[in-house]
C-alpha cells in the first residue's frame, strides 16, 4: 500500500497528517457524540485508527492521545481520567502494531476469526439484552425494550418472525461481507484488504472499549464492570462493522489523493 508512511515517520507531511486526523477526531469526540447512560459513541475512533495504520503506533498512540486530552479540555463531560487517554492512545497503538503483521498472513485466518467474532459478539449481545431485561420472556415469546437507549420506564414490543429473518440475513452479510469484499472484488473497492482491517478493528475494540474503557468508566461512577458491560457489548456488536466500513474508506481515499500529488 503505497502511502505517507513509506517516507520518515516524523515528516513534515507525516506530521501534518496526524495534525489534520486529531483535529477531526476531537470534533467528532467533542461535538458529534452521542452521549448514552452506559457509554459515549462517537466516530473519533475512525479518525485515530487511520493515523494508526498509515502513519504507524508512534504516531497514531500519540495523536489518540492528544485528541483525548484536547477533546476534554475543550468539551469536558465529567471528571478527567488517565484511563480514557490511555484507551484512546491504545487505538492508535494497536492497528500499527498489527498492520504489518496482518498484511503478511493468509486471508483464510481473518476470515474465520471474523466469522466466529459476528457470532460470539451477537451471542454476547443477546446475553446483555437478556442480562439486563431489554429482552425479556414472556409467554412464551421474547420481547424487547423499545426504550433500550432512554432512561424511562421499559416498553416492551414482542420480536415477530420477521425480525428473526432479518437478523439472520444480517448476521450472515456480516460473515460473507469481508469475503466478498477481498476475494469477489478482489479489493478492487478498497486499498486496504477488508478481511483484515475488520479483525485491527476488532481487536482494537475488545481491548480500548469492552476492556480499558469499561474499566474507566466503573472507576469514575463507582459501578461494577458487569453492569456497564452487558450493553456495551451490543454497542460493539453495531459499530465495529460500522468503524470497518469508514476506515477502509478514509485510507483508500487518501492513497488516492497521495497517489494522485506523487506523480504530478
Amino acid at each position: 500500500m503505497k502511502t505517507l508512511h513509506n517516507q520518515k515517520r516524523f515528516s513534515i507531511s507525516n506530521l501534518t497528517l496526524a495534525g489534520l486526523f486529531i483535529a477531526i477526531a476531537v470534533v467528532l469526540k467533542s461535538y458529534l457524540a452521542i452521549n448514552l447512560s452506559f457509554t459515549r459513541i462517537s466516530l473519533a475512533w475512525v479518525s485515530i485508527m487511520t493515523i494508526g495504520i498509515l502513519l504507524g503506533p508512534v504516531i497514531g498512540g500519540i495523536s489518540g492521545a492528544i485528541a483525548d486530552i484536547i477533546g476534554f479540555i475543550i468539551f469536558p463531560t465529567g471528571p478527567y481520567f488517565l484511563g480514557f487517554t490511555v484507551a484512546y492512545a491504545f487505538v492508535g497503538i494497536i492497528p500499527g502494531l498489527l498492520k504489518k503483521v496482518v498484511l503478511q498472513s493468509k486471508s483464510i485466518y481473518f476470515f474465520l476469526f471474523n466469522s466466529a467474532a459476528v457470532i460470539v459478539l451477537f451471542v454476547a449481545s443477546v446475553w446483555a439484552l437478556f442480562h439486563k431485561n431489554e429482552l425479556i420472556l414472556e409467554n412464551g415469546t421474547i420481547q424487547f425494550n423499545t426504550n433500550f437507549f432512554l432512561k424511562v420506564d421499559p416498553k416492551y414490543i414482542e420480536i415477530s418472525f420477521i425480525y428473526y429473518i432479518l437478523i439472520a440475513v444480517v448476521l450472515l452479510l456480516l460473515i460473507l461481507l469481508p469475503i466478498f469484499l477481498e476475494k469477489v472484488l478482489k479489493n478492487n473497492q478498497f486499498i486496504f484488504p477488508f478481511a483484515r482491517l475488520l479483525f485491527m478493528v476488532t481487536i482494537t475494540c475488545i481491548i480500548c472499549s469492552l476492556v480499558i474503557d469499561t474499566w474507566s468508566v466503573s472507576k469514575i461512577t463507582g459501578l461494577p464492570i458487569l453492569v456497564l458491560l452487558p450493553k456495551r457489548i451490543f454497542v460493539n456488536f453495531i459499530s465495529i462493522p460500522i468503524y470497518a466500513y469508514l476506515v477502509a474508506v478514509l485510507l483508500t481515499t487518501l492513497n488516492k489523493y497521495i497517489v494522485k500529488n506523487e506523480n504530478k
